[in-house]
């Protein structure tokens, strides 16, 4: 192998090694793009799960204030319809 060919090939091969190089980092820097992404899309997932579950709390207790207050209605009817009537009572009735 001559000398100039032997430049040659050293000089391909230089410049294969930097082709492999960009390469390398091209790959590196898309790999931390997709890292961060993923990052991001974990904290809005997770940030999402917190709001829907607060929100299901909420229509647990409202639901419940709904029951309860269903349930308060009812024992005020039941109490109002327990109370004797005044005029029925005493025996008075026909003076």
């Amino acid at each position: 192998m001559s000398e100039s060919e032997l430049k040659i090939a050293v000089l391909l091969a230089l410049l294969f090694l930097a082709v492999v190089f960009v390469a390398l980092l091209v790959v590196m820097r898309a790999l931390g793009s997709i890292s961060y992404s993923l990052e991001r899309l974990e904290d809005v997932i997770g940030k999402e799960v917190v709001l829907a579950h607060n929100r299901r709390i909420r229509e647990l207790r409202s639901e419940q204030k709904q029951r309860d207050a269903a349930s308060q209605r009812k024992r005020r009817q039941q109490a109002l319809l327990n109370i004797p009537l005044l005029g029925g009572m005493g025996g008075d009735e026909d003076e």
